[in-house]
């Protein structure tokens, strides 16, 4: 071999050493950023799985404070209707109080009439005692 060829061949040899070394340069950035991706990766799935229990935890409320407005709504329709119904027993309160007054007005009458009879009755009565005793 000649030194041309020997030259040639440590300039082949030192230019590979080059290559080499600057592709396990870019083979340790590569795993570096492949490492940092994988642990974002992992970050990433973590928040996720937070964000799937939050989901769930969202749905659970969400399904109970649609059973909570379903009773209130029951509750609600039951409220209406007692109030209903008390309103009906009210105005036959009312009614029957209506009545009750009356009744009493005509007792008041009926006693007053009933009153003013006897003094009538009475009155007569000394009338009938006087003349049998003008009479006798």
């Amino acid at each position: 071999m000649s030194w041309t060829s020997n030259t040639l061949l440590i300039d082949l040899h030192h230019e590979q050493e080059q290559n080499s070394l600057r592709l396990r340069t870019r083979n340790n950035e590569l795993e570096t950023m492949i490492s940092e991706l994988q642990e974002k990766l992992k970050l990433t799935e973590i928040q996720l799985d937070a964000n799937d229990q939050r989901e769930e935890q969202l749905h659970s409320d969400l399904e109970i404070v649609k059973m909570e407005l379903f009773r209130s709504e029951q509750v609600t329709n039951q409220l209406c209707s007692k109030e209903e119904h008390l309103g009906r027993v009210f105005e036959k309160l009312n009614r029957q109080e209506e009545k009750l007054r009356r009744l009493e007005e005509l007792t008041d009458v009926s006693s007053n009439d009933n009153a003013r009879l006897l003094k009538l009755r009475d009155r007569q009565h000394e009338k009938n005692i006087q003349m049998d005793w003008e009479i006798s």
